[in-house]
């Protein structure tokens, strides 16, 4: 499925070391770069069409939350050589999207759903210092502080959403 598509696993190096043996004998390994690191302090790999956070956003309160959104921003920013469509030097848009899969509380959910988000809640808030569930109203405001707008916030079938988001500037 989609086979031009590459990608970058950006992860903690006990993490990297944990899954390069089986993710090399995997059908992405020669789609995909195992890169270690830290996102609060090192550079993120930069340029890329799409960031995913998937299940991020809720182990940090706002202020952390920021920080590694912002810290993908500049990623964004720093497109390498050759890969402005074109455009040349003039144009500095940022065309990069991030996707955000979370869980989000919902105002107006049934019991059920909103049971079970409601118990990650409190498994965030006794595991993580600052972490949370975050409603609809937190991730714009955490988005639109580190320079991002939500384009749009698709359900799945899950208990989590996909939050598509660009940066501010952007003017498609």
């Amino acid at each position: 499925m989609h086979p031009k598509l590459n990608g970058v696993l950006f992860e903690r190096a006990h993490i990297i070391d944990e899954v390069r043996p089986s993710w090399l004998e995997g059908p992405f390994a020669n789609r995909t770069s195992l890169v270690s690191g830290n996102f609060f302090m090192d550079t993120l790999p930069r340029g890329a069409d799409a960031y995913l956070l998937k299940q991020v956003m809720h182990d940090w309160g706002d202020k952390e939350a920021r920080a590694i959104l912002e810290n993908v921003r500049r990623a964004m920013q720093d497109r390498p050589e050759g890969s402005d469509g074109g455009r040349g030097a003039r144009d500095r848009r940022i065309n990069s999207t991030l996707l955000i899969v979370d869980r989000m509380m919902q105002k107006h959910a049934t019991a059920v759903e909103s049971q079970g988000t409601a118990f990650a809640d409190l498994i965030m808030m006794s595991m993580f210092a600052s972490g949370y569930e975050r409603f609809a109203a937190d991730f714009d405001r955490v988005l639109s502080q580190a320079g991002f707008e939500i384009v749009r916030v698709l359900p799945t079938r899950s208990a989590f959403f996909i939050i598509e988001a660009r940066p501010a500037n952007f003017h498609s």
